[in-house]
């Protein structure tokens, strides 16, 4: 038996399309470095009740639910030796399998973020490894202010806030992210402070959003701080084609939110002596929010001690603009089971009834089950999307 991970090839797309090959389903308890200890997939209650939520947010995106047999009481929620006790780690592969081919992708390292037990079943959600920076754990909440002397590094401020002690030896995240050189190099010009009662997660959504990037746990565990591709969505191509024609697309239904619909977003700075500000606004022609179309939809006005210039500011804005933008707008439907898609990168959809002829649309959410049943997904149309003249992404 041949095994592929985290590669789709020409035989992985054949074996889709067959509609012939077999779900597999992987789950590995990890030590506190990630090397794994024990595969523990033969212990799942009923697979079918199993999933795994990944949506496109900055932090935390992927959180998961499944049930153990447990007989032998090894994973109690008060054992401070069972495999999912707090902060505790775990991996969730899924795959297929053809032709004595296997083809396996990494879906996330996770914590159980709660445990219970009835009789001997043991019922885990969980969430990926930002929660560790963020209230879903109540870990690393600031007691005071946190302090980001004036010329350090990007690359440099996260490493260190990843890296930084939990209390009790260890470091909260030993694994090295994944930045680009030209962001890890990005000097912040001025002091930044953020205030207690805030989080570690907190000061890493500012500091990744001020630089107009997406920071995030990929499915192999890494966290990524990476440039946003929205002006280049266009020139992407789509992870897989749906067509109303074929087996693997049904349910599609439109959500367009007037309410939370937002065209225009102002953010400003918060330091002592800052005086920027920028308001970023949706008039691309072909966006059906644009400001040209339905005037002004204000969102309100958000202040971040990242806004340490204009261009801080700017590229604040457009981040929160383009995200609005996506959540207001989706398209949801059915699909087939295909563990290779990935948020925030892009699918196309043929559907007469909708008017989408082969158009391409952004993974904004989606759920991969465990079990028969199909994945769903929500998505935007790429054509409803504030682009602007400028290119985003580093080359």
């Amino acid at each position: 038996m041949t095994e592929y991970w985290n590669i789709s090839n020409a035989n992985y797309i054949r074996a889709l399309k067959s509609n012939a090959y077999i779900k597999l389903f992987k789950l590995q308890a990890l030590n506190h470095y990630e090397n794994v200890m024990y595969d523990i997939t033969s212990k799942l209650n009923d697979s079918s009740k199993g999933s795994i939520n990944c949506n496109y947010n900055q932090g935390k995106r992927r959180t998961c639910s499944f049930s153990l047999i447990d007989n032998d009481n090894l994973y109690m929620p008060n054992n401070e030796d069972s495999l999912f006790f707090k902060s505790k780690k775990f991996k969730i592969s899924l795959g297929i399998e053809y032709q004595n081919e296997r083809f396996w992708f990494d879906e996330g390292v996770f914590i159980a973020k709660t445990v219970d037990k009835s009789d001997n079943i043991i019922n885990i959600n969980g969430v990926d490894k930002f929660a560790l920076f963020s209230n879903d754990m109540n870990q690393h909440k600031l007691q005071q202010k946190y302090i980001i002397p004036a010329g350090s590094t990007v690359g440099r401020v996260i490493e260190d806030i990843i890296t930084i002690d939990m209390g009790n030896g260890y470091p909260t995240d030993p694994i090295k992210p994944i930045i680009a050189p030209q962001l890890y190099s990005l000097t912040i010009p001025y002091t930044v402070e953020k205030e207690q009662n805030s989080t570690l997660g907190d000061l890493l959504i500012d500091l990744a959003t001020a630089v107009q990037c997406d920071i995030y746990y990929d499915g192999q565990g890494y966290l990524n701080l990476t440039k946003v591709i929205t002006d280049d969505y266009l020139t992407y191509a789509p992870q897989w084609e749906f067509s109303e024609h074929q087996a693997g697309y049904n349910s599609a239904s439109l959500s367009f939110d007037y309410g939370n619909c937002v065209n225009a977003i102002t953010v400003r700075g918060t330091g002592e002596d800052y005086i920027y500000s920028h308001t970023a606004i949706n008039d691309y022609p072909m966006s059906i929010t644009r400001v040209s179309l339905i005037g002004f939809n204000y969102d309100d006005i958000v202040e971040t001690p990242m806004g340490y210039d204009n261009q801080r500011c700017k590229e604040y804005a457009e981040y929160l603009l383009n995200k609005k933008t996506i959540l207001a707008l989706l398209t949801k439907f059915n699909g087939a089971f295909l563990p290779h898609l990935e948020e925030n990168k892009l699918i196309s959809i043929e559907d007469r009834k909708f008017g989408f002829n082969k158009e391409k649309f952004v993974i904004q959410e989606f759920v991969l089950p465990f079990g028969a049943s199909d994945m769903t997904l929500s998505v935007a149309n790429i054509n409803d999307l504030p682009f602007t003249k400028e290119r985003r992404l580093y080359e």
